[in-house]
């Protein structure tokens, strides 16, 4: 991970220094060997150290913006990961995961195919709101509309099909905001972002 991390530090350096250099596909090689051979997404997405994860979701994030080539180059390997990052548990890593994720988004939208939203998604992000972001409901409550804004077309027609109304997904995320937002009415700053 530390390795991946400089390569992602020295791509992003190199971007700013020069608009007009860009990675070769040796090297983009390179790096998806890497992310392979040490099973990036089981390992590190998936690891019991929380600062690791986070590191890991922030390396994901910033190749996804920098280098995509490298995790469209894995995306069978992390799509999984990625698309279900909702299920992790410690409030430390949901900054880099709403980042990496947003980024994705915006620039993999492939992320998502051969997915179900309905299995892999919705599940755990109603659990994360449930669970009053475990904890990072300041961060993460500002970020919930970048979020969904960003979510493929694909991804909302999939999760529309065979439901009842075409509200019930947008339905369904309030009800669980605001189930997680009913032991925080002490604090009025968290009920004003929800």
């Amino acid at each position: 991970l530390t390795s991946i991390h400089c390569i992602v530090d020295t791509i992003e350096t190199l971007q700013a220094s020069d608009e007009e250099w860009s990675i070769e596909q040796e090297q983009v090689d390179v790096l998806i060997s890497m992310m392979r051979k040490c099973n990036f997404g089981k390992r590190m997405m998936g690891s019991r150290s929380p600062r690791v994860r986070q590191a890991a979701y922030h390396c994901a994030g910033r190749l996804a913006l920098n280098c995509r080539k490298v995790i469209i180059g894995c995306q069978n390997e992390l799509k999984k990961y990625i698309v279900g990052s909702f299920k992790e548990k410690d409030s430390l890593c949901y900054k880099s995961i709403f980042e990496m994720v947003i980024v994705v988004n915006k620039e993999i939208k492939s992320m998502w195919e051969d997915l179900n939203p309905k299995d892999i998604f919705w599940p755990s992000f109603y659990r994360f709101l449930r669970m009053s972001c475990y904890g990072s409901e300041t961060f993460s409550y500002l970020a919930l509309m970048p979020l969904l804004s960003t979510m493929p077309t694909q991804v909302w027609r999939r999760s529309l099909d065979g439901g009842d109304s075409k509200w019930e997904v947008l339905l369904e995320t309030l009800k669980n905001l605001l189930a997680g937002t009913k032991g925080n009415f002490t604090n009025d700053k968290v009920l004003r972002m929800a």
